[in-house]
């Protein structure tokens, strides 16, 4: 048997990937499904927020005043007037004043985190934003702490000026004092003029106003229930991918084809559908026979058994599996039936003498069988069954025709021996030299032997025959062998001397694609 290990990855192709996803499709869906409403869900649960913004724009009054020999201080640009008042806007002295404005319950360290300032860097404006849990709270918070700025602001400007009057109303007092030149007598005219703007501006002046007032936002900013329903669709997708990949790494069971051929080490040589599983190739023992697809299944394992070893091909053919309920009796059975069908002369042996089912299938005695040959209670002749079958008959396709024309049933006939009765010891029966004797004389009289063993791993019968068959079919079933039987069963048949080799993979599920097989049937019309 080929021990070589696997050399390729779980998932070395995108074929793989689409596998895991095509396997658990369904529980992917229900995660991702279930992300996404509870995104909806926390977005809904959650409080409204509303904003609102207010703009301010600015301007500096003293860059268009002449005064002469009067300290003013130096203009400032309206954005750099903007800069400064978004530093200064949500600071306690204003937010006092907010709190006062709009008696609000709200401390003012609440009002300040509900708040914030910022120049825009298109218009130089200043921009308030505010944050309220209704539209007309947002709005009002907005305008109220615009409204403060630009108060603060325009007190400050006007402040300014005050000082510039105060400054010009000293200099006109030293010029009354010195009343000596015709210059003093036109300063001091000057400065008793520009006293007077200075006087209205110190009361008027303005060097910030309202440009836009908030207005009650229409809908919220936050939560945003289509983005919360995204992110929740594209965590949900995430979760549902790391659970669907997370539980096939963990999932052992050998799924596809190309799991079965690197679990085993074996070519796989053919596929028997989940429907054939239980039944027998041109037989219906009282259920629904097997459709043409599923005789073809066992026609094409009947020539890739053959195509092993071209130079002599097999005559004794054991068919076994890991453990119990592989589908090993269905296989063995219904490739006797088609080799029978191809007109050689073949022989069944039913080798699993713990549980010996196969007189059952065909339809024949059960005693005396195999077991009571081995211990010498019955003669060859006596074991020996035949069991007559016919070619089915498929809608619209004709029968052979014989030499007048006439259509008729073709008919085949399998010789097969059963198990027996049930005995004890049944390992040291199969090991003993009356069943190599026994196995070397049918192996000479008949074109092929297909013989149905027990399991390999749980009793140590099919180890006993393994040294006198030319080839080995083992039988692994989709979705139900695992890897560590696969090992368990390569590591057992490695002990024996090498013999052709292949696996069948049974009970393939209807509609699985991720099998490397493409089988199809002609319709007969």
């Amino acid at each position: 048997m080929n021990e070589d290990s696997n050399s390729g990855g779980r998932y070395s192709s995108a074929r793989d990937y689409l596998r895991v996803l095509r396997r658990y499709r369904v529980m992917l869906l229900v995660i991702t499904i279930v992300g996404a409403a509870a995104g909806y869900v926390v977005a809904k649960r959650q409080t409204a927020v509303y904003d609102a913004n207010a703009t301010v724009s600015f301007q500096d009054p003293t860059q268009d005043l002449s005064l002469v020999g009067l300290a003013t201080s130096s203009t400032q640009t309206p954005a750099g007037l903007a800069a400064i008042a978004a530093e200064t806007a949500t600071r306690p002295q204003i937010m006092q004043a907010v709190k006062a404005q709009l008696h609000s319950p709200l401390s003012v360290g609440t009002l300040s985190s509900l708040a914030f300032a910022s120049v825009s860097a298109n218009s130089g404006l200043l921009v308030v934003t505010a944050a309220g849990a209704t539209p007309n709270d947002a709005a009002g918070l907005a305008n109220a702490v615009a409204d403060q700025i630009v108060a603060q602001s325009n007190r400050s400007t006007q402040q300014q000026f005050a000082l510039i009057a105060a400054d010009a109303r000293r200099q006109i007092a030293l010029l009354l004092k010195a009343r000596n030149s015709v210059q003093n007598t036109t300063e001091l005219a000057v400065y008793q003029d520009e006293l007077a703007r200075l006087d209205t501006l110190s009361g008027f002046a303005k060097s910030a106003t309202i440009a836009e007032f908030a207005q009650p936002p229409g809908s919220p900013s936050s939560p945003k229930t289509t983005r919360s329903l995204i992110i929740g669709l594209l965590l949900g997708l995430l979760l549902g991918l790391a659970a669907a990949f997370g539980r096939d790494a963990i999932d052992s069971r050998l799924r596809t084809s190309h799991d079965v051929e690197e679990s085993f080490a074996l070519p796989v040589i053919g596929h028997v559908r989940k429907q054939s599983m239980g039944k027998v190739a041109y037989m219906s023992n009282g259920g629904a026979p097997m459709d043409e697809l599923d005789l073809d299944a066992f026609r094409i394992l009947r020539s890739n058994l053959e195509a092993l070893n071209l130079e002599r091909p097999p005559k004794s053919i054991l068919v076994t599996s890991a453990i119990a309920e592989e589908g090993k009796t269905t296989v063995a059975t219904s490739l006797a039936l088609a080799m029978a069908a191809a007109g050689k002369l073949t022989l069944l042996v039913d080798c699993d003498l713990r549980r010996p089912v196969l007189a059952e299938r065909v339809d024949v005695e059960q005693s005396p069988g195999l077991s009571d040959y081995l211990a010498g209670l019955a003669d060859a002749q006596q074991i020996l069954r035949t069991v007559d079958f016919a070619e089915p008959l498929v809608p619209g396709k004709l029968r052979p025709a014989n030499q007048n024309g006439d259509t008729h049933e073709v008919t085949h006939r399998l010789v097969c021996i059963p198990g027996g009765s049930v005995r004890a010891r049944t390992a040291e029966l199969l090991g003993s030299p009356r069943f190599a004797e026994f196995l070397g004389q049918v192996t000479s009289a008949y074109d092929a032997v297909i013989i149905d063993s027990s399991p390999v791993l749980p009793v140590a019968d099919t180890l006993e025959i393994l040294p006198h068959v030319d080839a080995v079919v083992v039988c692994a079933r989709e979705g139900r062998t695992t890897r560590d039987l696969a090992a368990k069963t390569r590591e057992a048949l490695s002990r024996f001397p090498r013999h052709p080799a292949g696996i069948v993979v049974t009970g393939i599920s209807p509609r699985r694609t991720e099998y490397d097989v493409h089988a199809y049937s002609y319709s007969y019309r």
